[in-house]
């Protein structure tokens, strides 16, 4: 389907939602009604103070609260995209206070008049409407804190350039909260093409990992918040999918890809690569490694990082399903021999890349020699750190 069919068929859907006063057309639920919506709304994490502020803005079209998991606070300027009837604007308006802002852009005019028909009946001086497209945001670079959305994205033929969009509106160092649906499994050719289910949020939905691909290709760093499986379930009849709420970072400077080094122990390898990096490229990127069965940090890593001017005396071994559990890493470089056949799918990462690399514990010999060993590798690792960088045009000098 062609980006302005799609355009199309959702424009249509959500201005009837609009028009129609007791229509509440929830993502996945074709609820008709204010109760249905509250209930959906209680559902996703609304509290009932939350839901009586504005209640006719309360349409029941949201997967998530992404107000309520966010860091808003007075003074703000936060932008809403796909801001609806207004309701995440008017419940943010009341973190940004007085001397803040809260801008709503929704490409449905009947939306558009909707919330500022109810902006202007409760008062609120501090909230902005716009009628404008997400993926060709009419807002200034650089001018808002905070960018929220609540199960619209997925509605968007190219999700790449709203996120882009985004990053490029945001100040330095502003974060996006966003509550969306994400698929779990592909869907059927038949449900692809469904305008029904594209409006519900599913038909358009993304893979979860290509989701969080694009959202770090935009540049920014992300960590999962939270996710809703229990939503496929009790709204979508059982389809693969769940509501994800991620927090997304834009850099100060430049937005930093996080980086995780495995190796099987953490105890050699991985550790001196994440040493490597950061000291090289820190504002490039962020380090992090871990290992499958960790371990203490070998005694001669210790010694032949010191050598060179890098004390990981301090330097704790990490759990791999831990580290990972809440964070998404945009590459992953696995430091082992034979890693690309034995070692297991890293979930949540980008890109994985496999430096095929001899454990220096392993290695049998004397002291002296088993030291050289842990030298020759460290030398290795070294290498194919400055190789990396090259490889992007980053100097490690």
């Amino acid at each position: 389907m062609k980006d302005k069919d799609v355009k199309k068929i959702v424009r249509k859907a959500y201005s009837q939602i609009a028009t129609d006063s007791s229509s509440c057309c929830s993502c996945g639920c074709g609820s008709v009604n204010p109760k249905m919506a509250q209930k959906i709304s209680k559902s996703i994490g609304y509290s009932e103070e939350e839901m009586n502020a504005v209640p006719e803005a309360n349409l029941g079209l949201g997967c998530g609260n992404p107000t309520a998991f966010s860091s808003i606070k007075e003074g703000d300027v936060v932008l809403d995209l796909g801001s609806g009837a207004g309701f995440d604007c008017f419940l943010a308006s009341k973190k940004v206070g007085k001397t803040g802002k809260v801008i709503g852009v929704d490409m449905t005019e009947e939306m558009i008049d909707k919330a500022r028909i109810l902006s202007k009946m409760h008062g609120y001086s501090n909230v902005e409407f716009r009628l404008g497209d997400i993926e060709k945001l009419p807002i200034e670079d650089g001018s808002v804190d905070a960018v929220i959305s609540n199960c619209v994205i997925n509605l968007a033929p190219n999700k790449l350039k709203v996120f882009k969009e985004a990053y490029r509106v945001l100040k330095g160092g502003g974060k996006m909260y966003v509550s969306d649906i994400v698929l779990l499994g592909e869907l059927s050719e038949e449900q692809k093409n469904d305008d029904s289910l594209l409006c519900e949020c599913v038909s358009g939905a993304l893979l979860k990992k290509d989701y969080l691909d694009k959202m770090g290709e935009a540049g920014f760093r992300v960590k999962i918040v939270s996710e809703d499986k229990d939503v496929s379930k009790t709204q979508y009849h059982g389809i693969p999918l769940e509501s994800l709420k991620v927090e997304a970072t834009k850099g100060i400077s430049l937005a930093k890809t996080k980086v995780i080094f495995l190796c099987t122990h953490n105890s050699a390898r991985s550790q001196m690569a994440e040493a490597f990096l950061r000291r090289y490229a820190g504002d490039y990127f962020d380090a992090y490694s871990a290992g499958f069965k960790p371990q203490p940090l070998h005694p001669y890593t210790i010694k032949v990082m010191q050598e060179i001017g890098y004390d990981l005396s301090k330097a704790q071994p990490k759990e791999l399903w831990q580290l990972i559990k809440n964070e998404y890493f945009g590459i992953a470089i696995t430091v082992c021999k034979k890693a690309e056949d034995e070692c297991p799918t890293i979930p949540g990462t980008s890109t994985r890349y496999y430096w095929d690399i001899e454990d220096p514990a392993a290695f049998e010999g004397s002291e002296e020699e088993k030291l050289a060993k842990f030298r020759e590798i460290r030398d290795q690792i070294q290498e194919q750190v400055k190789k990396f960088l090259r490889d992007r045009k980053i100097s490690s000098e």
